[in-house]
């Protein structure tokens, strides 16, 4: 990505042109001014993750990391990009179906804070591969919501897909975890729409998926610590200006927020 800081001859210059112009422009304060508004509407407990493959330039990571509670990543090139750009320090989550023994080895060599798992093959490949480190690796299991998805305009569960573990073999899922003593289970991840513009029936969604989780850790005996509710909060291209929520709904939108965790 190319940095441009275009003088106002320059914008008036390329608006008024007759030839048409492609470019990406990030107003990067704009950008710093939104994240602190999502985070300080956020209740307590809840953190946001930016969810990187949105987009991956080392300045738009540069400025989010102060103010997210850390980057969720879907390849192990992601991983590689964030570190390069912010450091060491910062917080990495990892999700993101059809993850090889290679991505896992990075995870752990990259001290990634958590994989999320979206199949059977996937925890028993973990485990293995963590074994053999001498590790211990915390996850989540994605769920593929069974719905109903109130609200919804794209969703990604209620039928087979690449998406997480269908809601109905999480039971199996549980019982084959209680045989990965390389694994620490967390909580689960739920990411069943995306560009949802409906901020109450996503509430609504959100809800029913953490009375879900809730009810599987107490039929399993499990100490439920994170539940990820990301993504899925829709943006609006044709009015810049649109949020997601505002006014009344606010909290209870943004206790449900994209690419974030609620520890139970």
């Amino acid at each position: 990505m190319t940095l441009l800081k275009p003088s106002a001859a320059q914008v008036v210059a390329v608006v008024d042109s007759e030839r048409p112009t492609c470019a990406f422009l990030h107003d990067l304060d704009a950008l710093r001014r939104h994240v602190l508004e999502v985070v300080r509407s956020l209740p307590p407990r809840a953190e946001l993750f930016y969810a990187v493959k949105a987009n991956n330039d080392p300045r738009i990571l540069r400025t989010l990391a102060p103010h997210v509670a850390g980057f969720e990543v879907a390849s192990s090139g992601e991983i590689l990009k964030v570190r390069d750009a912010v450091g060491a320090g910062v917080r990495i989550i990892m999700g993101g179906p059809a993850r090889t023994r290679e991505d896992i080895e990075l995870i752990l060599a990259q001290g990634v804070e958590r994989l999320h798992v979206e199949s059977l093959h996937t925890l028993r490949l973990a485990n293995a591969v963590a074994a053999q480190a001498g590790a211990v690796l915390p996850i989540l299991l994605r769920v593929n919501f069974a719905g109903p998805v109130p609200g919804a305009t794209l969703t990604m569960g209620g039928a087979a897909t690449q998406f997480g573990i269908a809601q109905s073999d999480i039971p199996d899922a549980l019982k084959l975890l209680a045989h990965c003593p390389a694994l620490r289970f967390e909580g689960f991840h739920f990411h069943t729409v995306s560009n949802n513009r409906d901020a109450a029936g996503h509430a609504a969604l959100c809800a029913m998926e953490l009375d879900l989780a809730r009810s599987w850790a107490n039929e399993h005996g499990l100490d439920l610590r994170i539940v990820n509710l990301g993504g899925g909060w829709g943006v609006d291209y044709g009015d810049p200006d649109w949020r997601f929520c505002s006014g009344s709904c606010r909290w209870a939108c943004s206790a449900r927020a994209v690419s974030k965790q609620r520890r139970s």
